[in-house]
């Protein structure tokens, strides 16, 4: 059967039409095979090739063209799992096998790296005569660390005395992972939907935590950020002293009769950090000594930072307060460029799709294009922002809390107690309320799969919608699911406003409580009196602050249990 003659073709124009079976034409040849690196193209017969066509012929390490051989690996695709140990590459010799052929491989990274799940390896591989496979053995990896199927390739290239195959002279090898999500800790229970459920909360996160600091731009983000809040937290200290030390000293009446000259000067000196704020007063003292001459240092008030001058030093504690305010911006600015955060979604969103591409063809038509959309985009945001950078932020407040309750015993040992006291309460109060507030947003989170759900099924079976006449039909139905989304989200919200208002009320009777009971003690009230104002002040302070810092770690606390669901 020959090409078609034009006139029976599509409008009886063109040139010849292909018919079923025919030869195929010149412009139509795809070459399959790619030449030998040691080969010489030949002009055969002028230029004629011998099927009737122009072309060249190629000839490779003294053999004639018609002994050539296709070197390539046997399959497209290699698969093995993690336990096996090593996976075993066929590299296969087509056609003439009386001479001897050679090639090189390689390995190549893909999703997985060499030195972390499969050890590189690159090597000759020699056919003797008559050989026509050669096995490749490449180590793989086992470890516990949690990866979707991941793939490396291997590469066939430099043949000698063969073809290569243009197409399977690269192969992929896809590495099944055998471990659970997050960890193997509770590797029996996550693969039981009722089992599940069981699983403590805050033992799934903290193995999620352990997964996550596997990944080295993780674990280097996280030690900086903690450390960059410590020098935060540092100058929540420093911030403390200095409204004591203004109000004390600075502001303090001359000769008033709560505290003499002498006894403010010792109870300066005994503070550390006014030491230092002395020094560093006098250092700015003899820098502008010159300008401001000797004669303005004399006669001055003694405890005062810049040339016994109330003015001069008031000036210098705002300078003091504003300057390391500097730092905390810069330091804030580092962090949101180290992109902790976008490191782990990335880790969750781009297994997520690994692990659905990998999957059978009957699994994944089990899987709604809605509830994917959702765990890559709402839930894995939860567990990575809600869940794991809150916790970054509450071991920041923990370390401001710290300095707190060092300044706290240095002050007023008593006002102690309660600082000790109110994280238990709020503790046992979110166990005690974790499982309501876990299924209240599992609940929500629920009917908002369902929105999602009825929007996806309304747009791809649009045609459906239109030619029955459903279009009222499927605007009510996603109306009630709108109906049943808010009462559920209001639901949710009403269990939050109630666990929220917890640190609000300890805070509020914390620093009642102390106005009620410490107030006689301030000199300014009672000349014999424990407490100065400035002590007072800056108690009353921290408690203000410190009520802001656990409300936001009960606040992350809470959120941070949601995702537990």
């Amino acid at each position: 059967m020959g090409a078609v003659p034009s006139s029976q073709g599509k409008g009886g124009e063109g040139g010849p039409r292909r018919a079923l079976c025919c030869d195929a034409l010149p412009e139509e040849k795809v070459a399959l095979l790619d030449p030998p690196a040691d080969s010489q193209p030949v002009l055969v017969d002028g230029n004629h090739n011998g099927d009737g066509h122009d072309g060249i012929a190629m000839t490779s390490g003294g053999a004639s063209s018609s002994t050539h051989s296709v070197i390539q690996f046997s399959t497209s695709h290699y698969y093995c799992t993690e336990t096996e140990g090593f996976v075993v590459l066929d590299i296969v010799r087509l056609g003439a096998s009386e001479h001897e052929s050679v090639c090189d491989y390689y390995t190549l990274d893909g999703s997985a790296k060499a030195g972390r799940k499969f050890i590189a390896q690159e090597g000759t591989v020699v056919f003797k005569p008559g050989d026509t496979v050669q096995a490749v053995k490449i180590e793989v990896i086992q470890d516990d660390n949690w990866d979707a199927t991941l793939e490396f390739a291997a590469v066939v290239h430099n043949v000698r005395g063969a073809f290569r195959g243009k197409y399977l002279h690269t192969c992929q090898v896809k590495i099944i992972d055998d471990d659970a999500f997050p960890t193997n800790k509770h590797r029996d229970s996550v693969k039981d939907p009722e089992l599940i459920q069981g699983i403590f909360g805050p033992s799934l996160m903290v193995e999620y935590l352990k997964m996550s600091m596997d990944n080295e731009l993780i674990f280097y983000g996280v030690v900086y950020t903690i450390c960059m809040d410590v020098i935060k937290a540092l100058y929540f200290f420093l911030t403390l002293y200095l409204q004591l030390y203004l109000v004390d000293v600075v502001l303090a009446p001359p000769g008033g009769e709560e505290v003499g000259m002498e006894e403010r000067r010792l109870s300066t000196e005994r503070r550390y950090l006014l030491r230092t704020l002395h020094a560093s007063g006098g250092l700015i003292a003899r820098a502008l000594g010159e300008e401001l001459g000797e004669e303005e240092s004399e006669g001055g008030e003694e405890g005062m930072l810049l040339f016994g001058s109330k003015h001069y030093t008031a000036m210098a504690v705002g300078v003091f307060y504003i300057m390391p305010f500097c730092l905390n911006h810069m330091i804030d600015y580092s962090k949101a460029r180290l992109g902790v955060a976008s490191a782990a979604r990335k880790t969750l969103q781009a297994n997520l799709l690994r692990k659905f591409l990998n999957y059978r063809a009957e699994v994944r038509d089990c899987i709604s294009a809605g509830d994917l959309t959702m765990a890559m985009t709402r839930d894995v945001m939860e567990v990575v922002d809600v869940g794991f950078m809150k916790l970054l932020k509450v071991v920041s407040i923990i370390s401001k809390l710290c300095f707190s309750l060092v300044f706290v015993l240095a002050e007023n040992k008593m006002a102690a107690i309660p600082l000790g006291v109110f994280p238990i309460i709020m503790g046992a109060f979110l166990l005690l309320r974790e499982r309501k507030m876990v299924e209240a947003a599992e609940i929500m989170a629920a009917k908002q799969n369902n929105l999602v759900h009825k929007v996806h099924d309304t747009v791809n079976n649009f045609k459906l919608v239109s030619d029955f006449l459903l279009k009222p039909y499927m605007v009510e139905t996603y109306e009630e699911c709108i109906d049943q989304y808010n009462s559920k989200a209001e639901s949710a919200n009403q269990v939050m406003t109630n666990n929220a208002y917890l640190a609000p009320w300890l805070t509020t009777v914390l620093i009642g409580g102390f106005i009620i009971l410490c107030t006689g003690e301030v000199t300014t009230i009672n000349p014999e009196g424990t407490m100065s104002l400035g002590a007072f002040l800056a108690t009353v302070n921290v408690f203000k602050e410190i009520g802001t810092e656990l409300r936001e770690i009960y606040m992350e606390s809470m959120e941070v249990q949601k995702t537990f669901g």
